[in-house]
């Protein structure tokens, strides 16, 4: 299940190193968050790492694209 900012968000204080290493240098970032659980073996981590290509692969070439197009 995708939840946004559960249990905790933006007001917690967890989006430091966002600010610090990406908006303040003008950078796209993204923060994901990956239940212990889902990841405690090498199963589970090549399956998480399967999802979170499949999620990122569109915004990949899509900025690649973008990056060609004002090059």
């Amino acid at each position: 299940m995708i939840e946004r900012n559960e249990p905790y968000g933006p007001a917690d204080g967890v989006t430091h190193s966002l600010i610090v290493h990406g908006i303040k240098r003008g950078l796209m970032n993204v923060m994901l968050e990956v239940r212990s659980d889902l990841i405690s073996d090498q199963k589970g981590v090549d399956q998480i790492s399967d999802e979170i290509l499949q999620m990122l692969k569109p915004a990949i070439a899509q900025v690649t694209s973008e990056q060609s197009q004002n090059a």
